[in-house]
């Protein structure tokens, strides 16, 4: 048995208009909708990802670089903290 339940509206309808009902079925097809959406992206994701040895360090290289990046940039950061924290 398929209960048929509406999402109430806080906003009261246009005078002469009444507000689109939010059913549970709406909200099972955005749900569905979402699923194909995740799924097609990530099809297209693993699709570019390089698969020779020459691409994948390529894009290794370039990953290590960003991740020593970040980390240095996050720990000068917290040593300015901490310089001003111990000059108060």
């Amino acid at each position: 048995m398929k209960v048929d339940y509406c999402l109430d509206v806080i906003v009261p309808p246009p005078v002469g208009r009444e507000l689109p009902r939010l059913t549970a079925s709406w909200i099972e097809r955005g749900t569905s909708m979402f699923l194909i959406r995740t799924v097609f992206w990530l099809v297209i994701l693993v699709l570019l990802l390089p698969t020779n040895e020459r691409q994948q360090s390529e894009v290794y290289g370039t990953a290590q670089a960003a991740a020593a990046k970040t980390f240095l940039t996050n720990a000068l950061q917290v040593l300015r903290v901490r310089h001003d924290a111990r000059r108060r």
